[in-house]
């Protein structure tokens, strides 16, 4: 399976620091952000990344985007948005080495404890991929004369947070959940 243009960017090996762009609706977009932040390797000190202190007009363009795009994705059946999930997980696990060792450099683990970080995040999209077992609606009939019933249905947008010592982990608790 080849990576996604936007996956094999972010893991390609570079001779410097790399300067991470925004990736938002299918392009690659540089940050209006007037001020960086430089990620460094914690074993070396050697600045491995750039990355945007983005603002306002950044987070614009990404919630714009998405609300562009949730008539379309709402509508796709379950089935179909599992299917862009497991496809995400195979590519996780063909480049889980390369995504390990990124973590390593990045957050100062070892490679051992960023890939056991990456297999606990396999496992929440795992849990997504079981989504339509867990969508279902319920129906109670007849409770007083009156029939109860419950739908899951897309919300919208939404956003994640997520803290520095789990890179990998904590956005992978929220967003194959919110897909």
């Amino acid at each position: 399976m080849r990576a996604p243009v936007f996956l094999e960017n972010a893991l390609a090996e570079s001779a410097g620091p790399i300067r991470c762009p925004h990736f938002i609706a299918g392009r690659w977009h540089e940050a209006k952000a007037k001020s960086w932040f430089d990620v460094t390797n914690s074993s070396t000190g050697e600045v491995v990344a750039h990355t945007p202190l983005s603002g306002a007009g950044d987070v614009e363009l990404a919630v714009s985007a998405a609300a562009s795009a949730f008539p379309e994705w709402s509508q796709r059946p379950v089935s179909a948005r599992m299917q862009v999930l497991f496809q995400y997980k195979a590519l996780l696990e063909t480049r889980g080495d390369e995504i390990a060792r990124r973590i390593a450099v990045e957050n100062g683990k070892t490679f051992q404890e960023a890939r056991a970080e990456l297999q606990r995040g396999l496992g929440s999209v795992e849990l997504a991929c079981g989504m339509p077992m867990m969508i279902k609606g319920q129906t109670l009939d007849n409770l007083n004369g009156i029939d109860y019933q419950t739908a899951r249905s897309p919300l919208g947008v939404c956003a994640g947070v997520g803290a520095f010592n789990f890179p990998f982990l904590i956005p992978h608790w929220m967003f194959p959940m919110a897909i």
